[in-house]
């Protein structure tokens, strides 16, 4: 039960115009003689009812057996496929173009080829199977009289995707940047069919590196299917 208790200094200055006297007044309190007590039961309201609810019964299902199998031997999930596949046409021969693509962006130099493709099966880009095969056609490009000796120099010399930024627009990324003694050799690596945009693309490689103060710029399309290089001056 809520109790409201009026303490109330009888002596204090100007006591008739105090809240305390009006209370005092609305009480009806009498002359209280010191220690006396008066209780004025102004308003008394109802006990508050509380209500009590039964406890509702949960229905429990117990599950006996479990079947499931092993997922891990039959499926298997690529967080980069669009580094591997041709998502648009699915074309194989692209494909595995898109493979070694990726396998020269890890080699910058002829003795890194195993550990590229080692490298490779372990993140997931390629299958253990398609190792050799690989192996076979990335030795076959570095082999080609026009880049054997652009993978011979020393790693420290050799740019591989290395971003350019430019002053307006999006970043651009030769594929193979060799600084030799006498001029820079820029490589870029095609997939799929011809094209006549891709000497353009090369050339405005090979201008912003002119632009940078190399007096001697080359460019070499290298188309990874067939195995065929393209000199651009």
């Amino acid at each position: 039960t809520d109790r409201l208790y009026l303490i109330i200094k009888k002596d204090t200055f100007k006591f008739e115009k105090t809240v305390g006297n009006q209370l005092y007044r609305f009480a009806g309190c009498p002359e209280i003689e010191k220690g006396e007590r008066f209780i004025q039961i102004v308003s008394q309201g109802e006990n508050k009812k509380v209500k009590f609810e039964a406890e509702k019964e949960v229905q429990v299902i117990e599950i006996q057996v479990i079947e499931s199998s092993e997922k891990s031997n039959t499926i298997k999930l690529r967080q980069s496929a669009e580094r591997l596949f041709d998502l648009e046409t699915f074309e194989k021969s692209r494909d595995y173009g898109n493979k070694i693509h990726n396998t020269f962006a890890k080699i910058k130099s002829i003795d890194e080829v195993d550990l590229a493709l080692a490298e490779s099966v372990r993140e997931g880009l390629i299958m253990e199977g398609e190792v050799e095969n690989l192996r076979f056609n990335i030795l076959k490009i570095i082999n080609i009289d026009k880049i054997k000796p652009l993978f011979s120099v020393h790693k420290d010399l050799v740019k591989n995707e290395r971003e350019i930024l430019m002053p307006k627009g999006n970043p651009l990324r030769p594929d193979r940047v060799v600084k030799l003694q006498d001029r820079i050799v820029i490589l870029d690596y095609k997939t799929g069919s011809k094209s006549d945009t891709h000497e353009g693309q090369l050339r405005q490689y090979m201008n912003i590196y002119r632009d940078m103060g190399h007096q001697s710029v080359e460019g070499i399309l290298v188309y990874l299917e067939g195995a065929e290089v393209i000199e651009v001056f």
